[in-house]
């Protein structure tokens, strides 16, 4: 039987997804928005969420989206023009659960007028967990672009150590240790002060008691960067790769 076409070599994924994670200020989309630096950039973001000062002259550009239909006609797009982009921030998924969450409740009410009384259900909460995760799943699948995500943080029990650690915010049980999984770094970004007052940003890629991370690059220097780029990130990213060899042919002993 003839060997199936998907097995081969071990091999590093070629394009970066990556998850950054800080509260509210910290620099999370003035940091997404250096990818321009790189190549084309788009940050997506919902009406609720902003732009910072910073982060404007950056050339990047944006897509302003309202409600799932508007979200599966950018994941249309993005799959279909693999070229329009070198870099796709979805900026930020705390905020956009909310609004597509709200677009979910619309639909409901729609349905049923007298749904307007109450919140949404459990029903509702399930159908847009299972929107955003296939979302997600179909960008990173994509592997056409490099993909990035950011996030609010929110303390959640650490199911090694039994306490409480910092993990992105998304609603849902396992929601959380689900996008983390789609991605191959996940970076935790903080805003620290020098000892003349100064402020400075430190993203860290490696888990502590405190709070989660992930580096699959192994990229980063006692897993943390001061004052990232992603150019900066990319660099030292790029570091890591690893030039495939062609396996050693078997030698064969002839028979005199």
């Amino acid at each position: 039987m003839a060997k199936p076409t998907t097995i081969g070599p071990l091999g590093q994924d070629e394009k970066v997804r990556m998850l950054v994670y800080a509260h509210p200020g910290r620099g999370k989309t003035v940091l997404a928005a250096t990818s321009a630096e790189l190549g084309k950039t788009l940050l997506i973001r919902s009406p609720v969420d902003h732009i910072p000062r910073m982060a404007l002259a950056s050339g990047a550009e944006q897509a302003v989206v309202h409600n799932w239909d508007e979200m599966y006609e950018l994941l249309e797009f993005l799959r279909h023009e693999p070229d329009a982009y070198d870099w796709v921030w979805l900026d930020s998924i705390s905020l956009f659960q909310d609004v597509g969450l709200d677009d979910v409740f619309a639909a409901a009410i729609e349905r049923n007028p007298a749904r307007r009384k109450y919140g949404p259900d459990k029903g509702e909460y399930g159908v847009n967990m299972s929107r955003l995760a296939e979302w997600v799943r179909f960008v990173v699948g994509s592997n056409t672009f490099n993909f990035g995500i950011t996030a609010h943080p929110i303390p959640m029990i650490d199911p090694v150590e039994d306490g409480l650690i910092l993990m992105p915010w998304v609603q849902g049980k396992q929601m959380a240790e689900k996008m983390c999984g789609y991605m191959n770094a996940v970076a935790y970004l903080e805003v620290r002060r020098n000892k003349a007052g100064k402020r400075y940003r430190v993203i860290h890629t490696q888990a502590t008691e405190d709070y989660y991370a992930k580096d699959q690059f192994d990229a980063f220097e006692d897993g943390k960067m001061i004052n990232p780029t992603m150019a900066k990130i990319m660099a030292a990213i790029d570091k890591t790769r690893i030039i495939p060899t062609r396996p050693r042919a078997r030698r064969t002993t002839r028979r005199a």
